[in-house]
């Protein structure tokens, strides 16, 4: 309780230097006593919120607000040494959440989010920032609770409405009982939630991720995922081959709807990672991790095997012979195109640890011969 009115909503609007604190109850909407931030989904609220800004936006007839990935980590979690102590604080949400305290000015030294700005290279003339907190359940409810509240304070409307072109948001769940570090509280299931407004140049997409790349002949299949919060989005991808890590080829440029392609012209026998960049309007980004190393091959596709092809010595073709003295050996004959070469490999086993007398497994399944390959939200 707050002045005997639950405090639900609690939000502050701010501009370059100029803060202006509120506090509202909404109708219609109950508190609740707690919340699990074990179940809070940062990057669904971030999205939902981010969502409700352009959509809001919209309807006064304004252009919507590009996503910017660096406002999004610095409105969250990411990590920085603004107040110049020596000490590393989080991004707003997450270090308002795990400081208990709620402010435009980072303490201790009352440092406003600018800074954090330039020290991650995001070029601004103009800034803005929404700050506001609830306890309202389910986690939409609590998203749109806290747009409504935006919405209804004029401060915060002419942040949302504001001559800016990207934002960055950021959401956080307490853990436990939270205070205000103004006296208020504690409170439980609290989220915190953090709007950065900018107007600058744009930017550029961040790294594809996820890189994975399977061998064919001549060729490899490449596949990654597009870049989270895109900004202005992407519109083309940068695909480079490596051998030795030195870049083996022109490097191909292929389309935005692009996120599994073909790369032919590739040497058989010779092994090739590659990496992938994402271009917009406004510059490419960082090239992604490297994928797994590959080797395209003539062989390549490998057909399917059946169970005529790999047979346990001792089998009968239907049921598998328990492992015993006489039974520790087996003998692959591998093929191309149906037709076995010259050599065959027998395998003997040197410890029957491994086997189960009195028990048979029934049925013998067709083997495929493929080469291994391995695969793999806010932070820099």
């Amino acid at each position: 309780m707050w002045g005997g009115i639950p405090r639900s909503i609690v939000s502050a609007s701010l501009v370059l230097l100029l803060a202006t604190l509120g506090a509202q109850q909404l109708p219609g909407t109950a508190p609740i006593t707690a919340r699990a931030a074990a179940t809070f989904d940062n990057n669904a609220a971030e999205q939902q919120l981010f969502d409700l800004i352009n959509q809001d936006r919209a309807q006064n007839g304004l252009g919507p607000l590009v996503a910017n990935p660096t406002l999004f980590n610095i409105a969250r979690s990411a990590p920085h040494q603004v107040c110049g102590n020596g000490q590393t604080y989080n991004g707003r949400a997450q270090d308002m959440i795990e400081r208990q305290y709620f402010s435009h000015q980072i303490p201790p030294c009352g440092q406003y989010v600018w800074p954090v700005l330039t020290s991650y290279g995001v070029q601004w003339t103009s800034v803005g920032e929404n700050i506001a907190w609830n306890t309202y359940s389910p986690q939409s409810t609590s998203v749109t609770s806290a747009n409504t509240a935006f919405m209804n304070s004029a401060g915060h409307r002419a942040n949302i409405l504001g001559a800016y072109n990207q934002v960055g948001v950021g959401a956080f769940a307490a853990p436990g009982p939270w205070s205000d570090g103004s006296g208020g509280g504690p409170w439980n299931g609290v989220q915190m939630y953090v709007e950065i407004f900018a107007n600058g140049p744009l930017p550029a997409p961040t790294a594809p991720a996820n890189a994975v790349a399977t061998p064919g002949d001549g060729a490899a299949t490449l596949s990654w995922t597009a870049p989270a919060q895109s900004g202005l989005g992407v519109s083309s991808y940068t695909v480079t081959p490596y051998v030795n890590g030195t870049t083996a080829g022109t490097p191909i440029v292929y389309g935005a709807g692009s996120t599994t392609v073909l790369v032919t012209g590739l040497a058989n026998g010779t092994g090739y990672t590659f990496t992938v960049t994402a271009t917009n309007a406004a510059g490419s980004s960082p090239p992604s991790a490297a994928s797994n190393l590959v080797v395209p091959s003539g062989t390549y596709p490998h057909l399917g095997l059946g169970t005529a092809q790999y047979q346990l010595a001792g089998s009968d073709g239907a049921t598998w012979t328990d492992i015993d003295s006489t039974n520790l050996a087996f003998t692959v004959t591998p093929s191309v195109n149906r037709q076995p070469p010259a050599t065959t490999r027998t395998s003997a086993s040197a410890s029957t640890a491994a086997s189960s007398p009195g028990k048979k497994a029934v049925g013998s399944p067709a083997l495929s011969r493929r080469m291994p390959h391995s695969s793999t939200p806010l932070s820099p």
